[in-house]
């Protein structure tokens, strides 16, 4: 129940953290918003960690700020936050702790940019996420 209501908690504050944020422009305003994970490639093309699901969403706000919450099968839930910024199409970012990302992403949309994806500089992985309110 208690790992209930601090996801609750933790997808009201995303909801509502980020209303006073004004769009910026070009791949920053696009980034903006709420996704969640769709598929991982190359290892399953299936979003699993073993036999149990995971749940990944993580909104970018304008104030390049992020919240990252992921619920691993049914009892595990653990959110992060931190700041992100853009170079042309690579997104990099650092948690609260000052602790840098393990990676940096080449990043693209598509599908009116509802459809977002990342891919490892290094290791070629990727990840796409579909946004929660689509862009109209």
């Amino acid at each position: 129940m208690r790992k209930t209501v601090l996801f609750i908690t933790m997808a009201f504050a995303m909801l509502f953290s980020g209303c006073k944020d004004e769009e910026p422009d070009g791949l920053d305003g696009v980034l903006v918003g709420l996704w969640t994970l769709q598929e991982y490639a190359p290892a399953t093309k299936a979003v699993m960690i073993g036999e149990e699901p995971i749940l990944v969403s993580v909104e970018f706000f304008a104030s390049h700020r992020f919240i990252l919450v992921q619920r691993i099968g049914e009892a595990y839930i653990e959110s992060f936050d931190g700041t992100w910024s853009l170079d042309g199409n690579i997104l990099s970012g650092e948690y609260s702790d000052k602790k840098p990302w393990g990676e940096k992403y080449e990043i693209a949309f598509s599908d009116d940019d509802n459809t977002l994806e990342m891919k490892t500089v290094t290791a070629g992985e990727i990840y796409v996420y579909q946004r929660e309110i689509p862009k109209e």
